[in-house]
């Protein structure tokens, strides 16, 4: 690998991170994955994994190279964006379909987080002889795996809150509906619905704003619908309860009128423990990613207990409200912004060892 640049390294990296976004919102609770086949640099076949419980980016990849003849494979490079699996799942190992393959050069931006492979790829495809790299842009790697390396490390969905705030920092006024963002953050709103796995909100939120939580303004697919509710009881005509989408309630008991299709689960008598036995609860699930979007007590309690890994912020520059609910307040590591028409979109970044 001495002679292939590190520009082309990268560059060929950042298109594995391109087609591995070919599958947000899809492969959970698997990674984005991207991988493409190189002699230097030209491409010989590309691949990704399209949607959980479906074939590999390497497979992919490798099976797209079918007609490519062996003494071209043999002197080809495979890129991926992440350390091919070593595990049988709904898929055989990655691993030995690179072993059967002539292919002799591996480069990986980052290494598999999941205990099941953490290495054991890497070390099997150098001990027969292939000669791997490590590390390619490899902080842009694990970003691209964000969601899916919390799920393996910490147990827990990676935890998204949003809310939207006027200028003068409040989110709305108590019993009413009132709309701060505009047109555009509404489809960035849709946007995220599609690319992370589950939306969750505050029983009171379901009482005074009927939300449909599903994706309407975006394409892609709608996530899980979740409801955080402490009341005994809640209104069976809300949208919330159709079945378009799946639907998740942790509520302090069971309500009864509830429709069917709608899991149940009752949360802890001690309300300490709710979002602990939430998060375990959904890691049952094809869930690695979880946007919470409610009010400022259901926002305020994850972040009272440090649940949380980003904060996503639209603030109406032109709203003022002068008075009402007010918007949670709170640092974090890393801040970025940008504009979006007359809204000002935040991002507050946590490095969250909850």
């Amino acid at each position: 690998m001495a002679e292939t640049s590190d520009r082309l390294l990268e560059t060929m990296m950042r298109r594995c991170f391109d087609l591995a976004r070919q599958g947000q919102g899809y492969t959970s609770p698997n990674p984005m994955v991207g991988s493409v086949l190189a002699v230097k640099d030209q491409v010989l076949s590309e691949g990704f994994h399209p949607r959980y419980r479906q074939i590999h980016a390497e497979a992919m990849a490798l099976n797209n190279a079918r007609d490519v003849p062996h003494n071209i494979l043999s002197q080809a490079t495979l890129y991926v964006s992440l350390e091919p699996c070593f595990h049988y799942g709904f898929n055989p190992p990655c691993v030995d379909r690179i072993l059967e393959s002539p292919v002799q050069n591996v480069v990986i931006s980052c290494m598999d987080p999941n205990p099941l492979v953490a290495g054991k790829s890497i070390a099997r495809l150098k001990a027969s002889g292939r000669s791997v790299t490590l590390g390619i842009l490899a902080e842009e790697g694990e970003q691209l795996i964000r969601a899916f390396r919390t799920r393996m490390t910490k147990e827990r969905p990676y935890v998204v809150l949003k809310w939207a705030e006027s200028n003068d920092g409040y989110m709305g006024k108590p019993g009413q509906n009132v709309r701060i963002s505009n047109d555009l953050s509404q489809v960035l709103t849709h946007r995220w619905r599609h690319e992370l796995d589950a939306f969750l909100v505050g029983g009171k939120t379901v009482i005074v704003d009927n939300p449909q939580l599903n994706n309407r303004l975006y394409w892609g697919s709608s996530p899980h619908r979740i409801v955080y509710s402490t009341h005994a009881s809640l209104p069976v005509d809300r949208a919330i309860w159709k079945a378009d989408c799946p639907t998740i309630l942790f509520s302090v008991c069971k309500l009864p009128d509830i429709p069917d299709q709608v899991q149940q689960f009752e949360l802890p008598a001690n309300r300490s423990e709710h979002l602990r036995f939430m998060l375990a609860t959904l890691m049952h699930f094809p869930i690695n990613s979880l946007l919470v979007e409610g009010g400022p007590h259901t926002l305020q309690s994850f972040i009272d207990q440090g649940v949380w890994d980003e904060v996503r912020i639209i603030r109406g520059r032109n709203q003022y409200l002068g008075s009402g609910l007010l918007a949670p307040t709170l640092r974090g590591r890393r801040t970025k912004r940008f504009d979006l028409g007359d809204d000002e979109v935040v991002t507050i970044f946590q490095d969250n060892d909850w």
